[in-house]
């Protein structure tokens, strides 16, 4: 399953013009020419059997100088903005989080992109020298084509990280 699921992402990167090659002995897609350096998909739910139910896709970041304040600084989270406080319907995102956080609220374009493409659960976590992007869960192979499309904005995002990692 994780095996054609990569697939199908890597297939719908390469049909969007990216650079991208299986890598880590075909557990994960190679990105080149990109602030992304590579994409993984994770089990987010497991069901009976240990067997997925969804899944997310995980964009790392690799970063030069990582920091001891790396986390506190680099750690971000979307949240819905409603149009009403608790039942209205979502008219936006907002990241919360550390100074990553504020730069990706000033980014108009980022925040729309993301709506559009149904990409509203985004996490962004310091994991050593990497930083992870995290996709929200999706179910099945005909939902990674979405979340491809995304790709764009997810790359803006890594750019960002970049830029941030290298005030440190």
């Amino acid at each position: 399953m994780l095996w054609k699921m990569l697939e199908a992402l890597l297939d719908h990167l390469v049909g969007m013009g990216i650079q991208a090659e299986l890598a880590n002995r075909g557990r994960a897609i190679g990105v080149k020419g990109q602030s992304i350096d590579l994409v993984h998909l994770a089990a987010s739910a497991v069901g009976p059997g240990g067997h997925p139910l969804e899944w997310r896709a995980v964009f790392i970041v690799c970063i030069d100088h990582p920091g001891v304040w790396s986390a506190q600084i680099l750690d971000a989270h979307t949240r819905d903005v409603k149009s009403r406080r608790f039942w209205g319907h979502v008219v936006g995102i907002e990241w919360v989080g550390g100074e990553l956080a504020d730069v990706l609220n000033g980014d108009r374009w980022l925040n729309q992109v993301l709506m559009e493409q149904g990409q509203t659960m985004v996490e962004i976590g310091y994991k050593g020298d990497d930083v992870e992007i995290v996709s929200p869960p999706f179910a099945s192979k005909s939902q990674i084509t979405p979340m491809a499309h995304a790709f764009p904005a997810y790359n803006r995002i890594a750019k960002h990280v970049r830029l941030v990692a290298a005030q440190l």
